[in-house]
């Protein structure tokens, strides 16, 4: 009995799955066009993997305009695009953003697992972690509310529809986040300055905090 395995998902790992009978081989498991229902197929249907992916549906279509054949994996191993992901990921600190938030040590998890039966269960979770990285930077990523804003003031991130469509149009993924990001000279240059600041020693007077007030007497 071969199993999906487990996928590393929110920071808890879904249990295994055994759905496959026989000594089905690798190329079989990913490629339903081969006579074998994949395991994409499988992780991608299955209500426990869908709730806890940013857009289910989405990424649904999206493996199913392939025949659920990965993205990004081929047989034995992670494609150069899987690791270009990752890269953006390890790098979205430089917008501000935290890495935690893609399942970033989940997905480490899965490289290093080496176990080709899992290679679908990863080839999802790096479409799950495109998918909220790109909206990340096509658009705000709280609720306006929180600040007593209104939607309509904000850029609103694109449609994993649309991000996914874009994926699939091109293999470099870097000069597609590039150019999903904010382009202006001002973010820019907020870049900069937020790489600057964390490269560089801390000051003096981060060796006291945080202040402790209590028993102070205060005015």
């Amino acid at each position: 009995m071969l199993a999906i395995g487990a996928l590393a998902l929110g920071g808890a790992i879904l249990p295994a799955n055994p759905v496959y009978a026989g000594s089905l081989s690798v190329e079989q498991l990913l490629d339903v066009r081969s006579g074998a229902a994949g395991t994409i197929q499988h992780a991608i249907t299955s209500k426990d993997v869908r709730d806890a992916l940013k857009d289910a549906p989405a990424l649904q279509t999206f493996y199913l305009k392939r025949d659920f054949k990965p993205y990004w994996v081929n047989a034995s191993k992670p494609q150069s695009n899987a690791y270009d992901l990752i890269k953006a990921l390890e790098g979205s600190w430089q917008h501000g953003l935290n890495p935690k938030h893609y399942r970033l040590k989940d997905i480490r998890v899965l490289f290093e697992d080496g176990d080709d039966a899992r290679l679908a269960d990863l080839d999802v979770l790096l479409s799950d972690a495109y998918i909220r990285l790109a909206q990340d930077l096509t658009g705000i990523r709280v609720d306006p509310r929180f600040m007593k804003s209104h939607a309509r003031y904000w850029k609103q991130p694109l449609a994993a529809a649309e991000l996914l469509e874009l994926l699939e149009r091109t293999s470099d993924i870097e000069a597609l986040l590039g150019s999903l990001g904010p382009q202006g000279q001002t973010y820019k240059r907020l870049q900069e300055e937020l790489v600057k600041l964390l490269q560089s020693d801390p000051e003096p007077y981060e060796d006291i905090l945080p202040l402790q007030t209590q028993n102070m007497l205060l005015p």
